[in-house]
Parts: C-alpha cells; sequence; structure tokens
C-alpha cells in the first residue's frame, strides 16, 4: 500500500510565537531532541518516513506493529542508543542507514535496531482506507495511544503525559532544562490533529539557561558593525571562552571597551559543550564582581 505523504502539525514556541491562548487544560510531557518520524498503519502495512517523507524500515519494530489491531498513524522521535536529552539529536544518526538500507533492499543488523530509541508521543487513528481521523481531541489519542502501548516491543515508548494548567508546565519546564533536557511539550487535551499547520494548541517550551561571565576583552566589529563593538569576549570560573555579539544593541555597539571589561555580564545560552553555545547578551550585571562568575 502506498501512503500519501503527511505534512505534519507544527507547534508554535512560547516567547517566541503569538499564541492566542493559554488557559485550560493541557497534556504535558518532556520534549525529546531526536528526529521527527511518522510511522503508519493500515491493516497489516506498516511504514516508517522521516519528516520530509523519506521512507525507512526498521524491521523488527516493524514486524511488532504489524500484529496489532487498529490502523494508526504514530508520530515520535527517533534516536539511537540516547535518551533524548539536548544534543541527543546530532549524535543520532543511524536513521540514514536505516534509509539507505532500506533503499537497497538490505536487512537492517539486528545489534542495530535494537539500539534504536523512538519517544511515541501522537497516534492519530486512521479509517482502512488510509485517511486520518484529524478530529479525534488530542485526550482521546493519549488514551489510544496507550492502549497500544502495552504491545509496544523495548524500543518504542509511548511519551508520558501529565494534565496541568500552563503555569505549572513553565515552571516545571525551567527545571527540566537545568536537567539538561530542551524543554517541554504543552497540547491542549481537546485539540484536533491539524496537518501541515503550525497552531495555537501545541505549544514548544525551550526555556534558555543564564550564566554570568567576565568580560575579558571586545572584539571589532565587521560589516555594518565597523566602527562598533563586534562582540564581548567572556570568560567562565573554568576559563571557558566564548564570544557573545548576539543580543547587542546599536547602542551597546557603541560604547566603549571600557564599558565592558573587567564587568560581569549576563549571557543566555542554550548548553555547554566545549563553550557556550547559542550565547546570547542580555544586561551588565552591576550587582556581581568578578569573584562572582559562574
Amino acid at each position: 500500500m502506498m501512503f500519501d505523504q503527511i505534512k505534519p502539525q507544527k507547534a508554535k514556541t512560547f516567547g517566541k510565537d503569538k499564541i492566542k491562548d493559554l488557559t485550560g487544560e493541557f497534556a504535558s510531557s518532556i520534549k525529546y531532541d531526536g528526529h521527527q518520524i511518522f510511522i503508519m498503519k493500515v491493516g497489516h502495512t506498516v511504514a516508517f518516513f522521516t519528516s520530509n517523507w523519506k521512507q525507512f524500515d526498521i524491521s523488527i519494530t516493524r514486524k511488532a506493529l504489524e500484529t496489532l489491531d487498529g490502523d494508526f498513524m504514530l508520530v515520535g522521535e527517533y534516536m539511537c542508543g540516547l535518551e533524548g536529552k539536548l544534543g541527543a539529536r546530532a549524535h543520532s544518526t543511524k536513521i540514514t542507514t536505516f534509509r539507505t538500507n532500506f533503499n537497497n533492499g538490505i536487512y537492517n543488523s539486528i545489534a542495530d535496531e535494537y539500539l534504536t530509541n523512538i519517544r511515541v508521543f501522537d497516534c492519530v487513528p486512521m479509517t482502512t482506507a488510509g485517511h486520518l481521523r484529524v478530529d479525534t481531541p488530542f485526550y482521546a489519542r493519549i488514551a489510544y495511544l496507550q492502549d497500544l502501548a502495552v504491545s509496544f516491543p523495548n524500543c518504542i515508548k509511548a511519551v508520558d503525559f501529565t494534565i496541568e494548567n500552563f503555569d505549572t508546565i513553565l515552571r516545571k519546564a525551567s527545571k527540566l532544562t537545568k536537567d539538561g533536557w530542551e524543554g517541554m511539550m504543552a497540547i491542549k487535551t481537546d485539540s484536533p490533529y491539524m496537518v501541515g499547520k503550525r497552531v495555537h494548541h501545541a505549544i514548544k517550551i525551550k526555556p534558555r539557561l543564564t550564566a554570568d561571565l567576565l568580560c575579558i576583552d571586545v572584539r571589532p566589529g565587521t560589516g555594518k558593525y565597523v566602527g562598533l563593538i563586534g562582540s564581548l569576549e567572556c570568560r567562565d570560573s573554568s576559563n571557558r571562552i566564548v564570544n557573545v555579539g548576539s543580543g547587542l544593541s546599536d547602542e551597546q555597539r557603541a560604547k566603549t571597551k571600557a564599558d565592558y571589561i573587567g564587568k560581569v555580564v549576563e549571557v543566555e545560552y542554550e548548553k555547554i559543550e566545549d563553550t557556550y553555545i547559542q550565547p546570547v547578551f542580555k544586561t551588565i550585571r552591576n550587582d556581581k564582581t568578578k569573584e562572582e562568575i559562574d
């Protein structure tokens, strides 16, 4: 059976996109940092697709799903040998091997398949003709997913959801980020699945971390910033060095070196590897000394 290409429902990002309504009940879950995939099942036919609709196959998982009742589309995050904390996507490359093997008619090794980790966060029922029942509310899709989950092989796990209000989810997202996760997802419990739409009822919450760093130098600007400050060279208490240019306004760039060097600056960032990833200047911390940097 051929499956028509599905354009996924897309979430809005809290703090970046305008969101109409944050009241009512949301189903919250950890946001895993993986590759989004779709698993389509109609009758005894099961097919795997990447988010840009390239087909691949994980035979162990497919054979287990073929035995289940019902027709559905599973939406999940694919990872390989990883739990899905921030940075997992960059190290989860074996989906390319699955695609290559599928295209060449080669079976995947059992060892590779057992490393597979798929976290399923949505299950949209389908008709026997292969059409999505998009009007099924999310709370019913969660219940359907949980019923199916008891028959899933170990390499597929249903995401754990908690029903709560948005303010509670925001507080939890901040803690999860500090523990190394990317953030949380919040989906209105009564919402339908809207193919190809960026919707108000599905929200990504990705709080960013902050650190207080010592500015040790400034770098001159280039291009439109010639004659201005291009970035601040900053150091933390572990002697990690990072250049921070994003977040500086034209007015802040026009200041002198003396306005920054030796000062503690607050920097927002996504994560720490060898240095701070995606740093953004927030403010000068005149209330802190260089002995108090992170």
